[in-house]
């Protein structure tokens, strides 16, 4: 039985990163050049957008962007509000911001304002600096087991991972998930014929 699986970065909802990053969401040019430049700082990296799309599917972005937001490796939170398809009722900035607010995390929302893409970048610029050096001051704790979320994705296969990677991978979730923790994966394709098996063992 694991005792303590890792030091974490504590957060105000009672759950633990292992990261200490500042979010800017939606993804986009904007997003991508204040990341460039500040360190510490991450985007989503899609060219999907919530332009010409159906309403649920709007909705499903809007859960998208809170999902992304409230994961624990993020320490707070910049709405990029020039991002391209904020203007439906669906997704509207001050609906983000006020929906990830609940997590107790800081969140900003950068609004175009007045000034050229120069202006916003370099406003989102300092607002990233100010936001990471807070972050920065977060120290690690020691975390309880069940506070440990582990996702594996598929790198390639090779001859090898049948008889070695895969089944260290399955030990080691065995251990994640006897401690409390959570073990998820992706490609859940390559599972079809086993469901019995996986069921069974939970």
């Amino acid at each position: 039985m694991i005792t303590t699986v890792f030091l974490g970065y504590p957060r105000p909802d009672g759950s633990y990163g292992a990261r200490n990053y500042v979010l800017v969401i939606p993804g986009g040019f904007h997003a991508d050049e204040i990341c460039h430049f500040v360190h510490g700082t991450k985007t989503v990296l899609t060219g999907n957008t919530p332009v010409l799309r159906a309403s649920k599917d709007r909705e499903t972005f809007f859960r998208l962007y809170t999902g992304l937001a409230m994961n624990p490796n993020v320490a707070s939170v910049i709405v990029n509000g020039a991002a391209e398809g904020l203007d439906y009722p669906e997704v509207r900035p001050e609906s983000l911001v006020e929906e990830i607010a609940k997590s107790g995390k800081r969140v900003e929302l950068l609004e175009p304002g007045n000034g050229d893409t120069l202006d916003y970048v370099a406003r989102g610029v300092r607002l990233a600096r100010e936001m990471v050096q807070e972050a920065s001051k977060l120290r690690r704790e020691p975390c309880p087991d069940e506070y440990l979320a582990v996702g594996v994705k598929c790198g390639s296969s090779d001859p090898t991972s049948g008889i070695a990677g895969n089944p260290v991978i399955g030990k080691a979730f065995d251990m994640v998930v006897e401690a409390g923790g959570t073990a998820f994966f992706g490609e859940s394709t390559e599972i079809i014929g086993a469901e019995n098996t996986l069921a069974k063992e939970r």
